[in-house]
């Protein structure tokens, strides 16, 4: 990463880490939408794409964060990839939607987004990408551990990258464990309930 990158990056990842908080029983893709478009805003003025000035003389119809941010943050994942579902329907225990938000500045070359697959329960939501490497230093280790791979001299690679890969492993398996569980209650229920 580049500063530049980096500062751009780390916006988009808060932003994602405070909408995450969202999903849950209740919740709405209109108001992941809506609360994302107002964080990323506060993040685009602090990036320097504009002031927090032309923000209060935007047109309302036109708001300036649509230059750098174009799309919604969620839809639904089942039969297909894109369910179409409608973005004021409630979230209910057992839906799975993505969490993706982004920001797209062409003047400079650099477009990110970053996904979740979110697993809602009664509780908070299960992220699904759990244990893959998402701050700054985890992606730019995981690039370095790619060089090792790739000459298959695993042995070579560092210690302090050896335990960033075991730990997310572990924080992985212990977030499938805790998805799998909650599926297959919610499975135990259905067949009780279509029994009985």
């Amino acid at each position: 990463f580049t500063e530049r990158q980096k500062e751009c990056y780390n916006a988009v990842l808060r932003v994602m880490k405070e909408i995450t908080k969202l999903y849950k029983v209740g919740g709405t893709i209109d108001q992941v939408n809506q609360t994302t478009y107002k964080l990323m805003e506060k993040e685009m003025i602090k990036l320097g794409l504009f002031t927090a000035e032309d923000v209060k003389n935007q047109n309302p119809d036109s708001p300036l964060y649509r230059k750098y941010l174009m799309h919604g943050m969620a839809h639904h994942i089942g039969l297909d990839v894109h369910d179409s579902v409608d973005k004021f329907e409630p979230f209910k225990a057992g839906m799975i939607l993505t969490c993706e938000p982004g920001i797209y500045i062409r003047e400079e070359g650099i477009g990110i987004r970053i996904e979740n697959d979110l697993l809602i329960t009664e509780d908070e939501p299960i992220n699904l990408f759990e244990g893959l490497p998402i701050e700054v230093e985890e992606i730019e280790n995981a690039m370095k551990i790619r060089k090792y791979v790739k000459s298959r001299n695993v042995a070579q690679l560092p210690e302090a990258i050896q335990a960033i890969i075991r730990g997310r492993q572990q924080q992985a398996t212990a977030h499938e464990k805790r998805a799998k569980e909650y599926i297959m209650a919610n499975i135990r229920g259905a067949i009780k309930r279509f029994t009985t």
